[in-house]
C-alpha cells in the first residue's frame, strides 16, 4: 500500500543539514512527483537550538532518541559528523527497521562492516551519498551503473580543502601557509584543518569507495597516508615550470600483481591531464572497469548545497522504495565477510618520482647521489640544477626526475643520502601518476 506522506526526521542542523531543509523546501515542486508521495520534515535535533530555523521550532528535539525511536519517522536523516553518537544512531535506526541516510565518511570507514551487517539482520537501509565527493553521484556510480564491470583502479582528488590549498599554490604562487589561510577565510578549511591536510579525510573517503568496488571491508588503518602539509612553493614553481605538473593530493586504488594498493598522498599531475584542471573545491573520480574503460566523475566537493544534492537523492530513493514496499528486502551493500584480498603498502608503489636535495655547492655531488639511488635500483630520467644559492641554508637544490620506480627501493636511497655531509635539508620525492 503506497503512503500518502513519507516522514523524515533530521539529525544535525550543521551547513549540511541546514543545506538539505533548504533543498527540501525549494524544489519541493520537483522532487514529490518523483516519488508519488508528500515528504513531510517530521523532527529535527541538534544540541544547539539556536541553528533550528524559526518555523521548524514546534518540530525541534534536542535528544536524538526522540527522532530514531519516533514509530511516525520512516527515514532517518544522520548529519552530525564525527564516529560517535553517530555509530549508535546509525545503529539503533537500523535496529528500529527505519533507512538511514548519512553524509559521515568517517563513521561509514571505521565501521562498514557492523553497519552494513545491521542493516542486513534488521531488513533495513543504509544510503550514504554525500559521504563521497559532494555532488558527485559516485557511490551509485560503482553500486549500480558500474556494478556489471570489475574494477581495476579508483583514484580521485577527494577533498575539497586541500584542492583548494594546493590551487591556490599553484596559480597565486602562495605558500602553504598562506594558501591555508585563505582556504579559511573562503570557508573551505576548518579552524582546526588537521583532518583535511593530513589526507585522513581522503583517505576515509578512499576506504569507502574500495569497500563498495572489491565488496569487502577496507579499513582506512589499511591505506598509507602522507598529508600535503610538507608541499613547498619551491616544489610548486619547479614541478611548474621546468616539468609541466601539479600536485594534487590524491587517493588511489589499484588492484596489482601484490594485491591492492591503498595511498593516499601528494602526486605531481601532468598538465596534459583532465585532473590537473581540477581546481579549487572541485572533486573528481576517475574509476577503470574490465568492460567500460575508464569513467571520470567531476562536480563539487565541498559546500552545502552540493553535499544537499546527493542527500536529497538518497532520500528520493529510499521514498520511492518505502512507498512500493521494497525497502529493505535487498540490501543496498552487502560485504562479503569471507572474502580475503590483500593490501599493499606504498613501499610497493612503483612510479616516476620528483626529487628535491638540498645540498652544498661543490664538485662530486651529484655523482654522490646518483650512486646512492643506481644501487638502490632508482635511476635517473633528468636533472635540473640551474636554481640560485639559498644563503640561509648555504645550499643550492638539486632536481632529479626518475624513471618509475619502487618507493620503498627509493625510500631507502633517500634515508642513506639525508646522512650525508652534502645534504643540507631532507629530501623532498613526490611521485608522478600516470594514468
Amino acid at each position: 500500500m503506497m503512503k500518502k506522506s513519507i516522514n523524515i526526521g533530521i539529525i544535525g542542523l550543521g551547513t549540511v543539514g541546514r543545506g538539505v531543509i533548504q533543498l527540501l523546501q525549494r524544489n519541493r515542486s520537483a522532487i514529490e512527483p518523483r516519488i508519488a508521495a508528500q515528504l513531510k520534515l517530521r523532527a529535527v535535533c541538534d544540541r544547539r537550538k539556536s541553528r533550528c530555523p524559526k518555523e521548524l521550532l514546534d518540530i525541534f528535539y534536542p535528544n536524538w532518541q526522540k527522532v530514531v525511536n519516533d514509530p511516525e519517522i520512516d527515514i532517518v536523516i544522520e548529519l552530525i559528523g564525527g564516529l560517535e553518537p553517530a555509530r549508535t544512531i546509525i545503529l539503533t535506526a537500523l535496529k528500529n527497521k527505519k533507512p538511514v541516510v548519512t553524509a559521515n565518511k568517517a563513521v561509514l570507514a571505521n565501521h562498514w562492516s557492523e553497519i552494513f551487517h545491521t542493516a542486513r539482520q534488521f531488513h533495513s537501509l543504509v544510503y550514504f551519498e554525500a559521504s563521497v565527493g559532494g555532488g558527485i553521484p559516485v557511490i551509485q556510480a560503482i553500486n549500480e551503473g558500474l556494478a556489471g564491470n570489475c574494477f581495476s583502479r579508483i583514484v580521485g582528488i577527494l577533498n575539497g580543502t586541500t584542492n583548494y590549498i594546493l590551487t591556490q599554490m599553484a596559480k597565486k604562487r602562495l605558500d602553504f601557509r598562506t594558501a591555508l589561510h585563505w582556504a579559511q577565510k573562503k570557508g573551505f578549511a576548518e579552524a582546526n584543518p588537521k583532518t583535511d591536510i593530513a589526507g585522513i579525510d581522503t583517505a576515509n573517503k578512499l576506504a569507502i569507495l574500495s569497500s563498495l568496488a572489491w565488496n569487502i571491508w577496507i579499513k582506512p588503518q589499511k591505506i598509507s597516508v602522507v598529508g600535503i602539509e610538507g608541499i613547498t612553493l619551491m616544489d610548486v614553481i619547479f614541478a611548474d615550470e621546468e616539468f609541466g605538473y601539479v600536485p594534487k593530493l590524491l587517493g588511489l586504488s589499484q588492484v596489482t600483481s601484490e594485491g591492492l594498493l591503498l595511498v593516499v598522498r601528494p602526486f605531481l599531475v601532468s598538465k596534459d591531464h583532465p585532473f590537473s584542471k581540477v581546481d579549487n573545491e572541485f572533486n573528481a573520480i576517475m574509476i577503470k572497469g574490465n568492460a567500460v574503460d575508464e569513467v571520470m566523475l567531476v562536480g563539487r566537493g565541498a559546500g552545502a548545497m552540493p553535499a544537499a544534492s546527493a542527500v536529497v537523492s538518497d532520500i528520493i530513493f529510499l521514498a520511492r522504495q518505502i512507498n512500493s514496499g521494497l525497502a529493505g528486502n535487498l540490501p543496498y551493500v552487502s560485504p562479503d565477510h569471507k572474502k580475503h584480498l590483500r593490501t599493499v603498502p606504498s613501499q610497493k608503489l612503483v612510479a616516476p618520482f620528483y626529487l628535491r636535495f638540498m645540498t652544498v655547492d661543490r664538485p662530486g655531488v651529484l655523482s654522490t647521489i646518483s650512486g646512492y639511488l643506481a644501487r638502490s635500483n632508482v635511476s635517473i630520467a633528468g636533472v635540473y640544477q640551474k636554481a640560485p644559492l639559498d644563503i640561509r641554508r648555504r645550499a643550492v637544490p638539486i632536481v632529479i626526475l626518475t624513471h618509475p620506480a619502487k618507493e620503498g627501493n627509493l625510500r631507502r636511497a633517500l634515508e642513506r643520502i639525508e646522512k650525508l655531509p652534502i645534504s643540507r635539508t631532507r629530501p623532498v620525492f613526490l611521485p608522478i601518476i600516470k594514468f
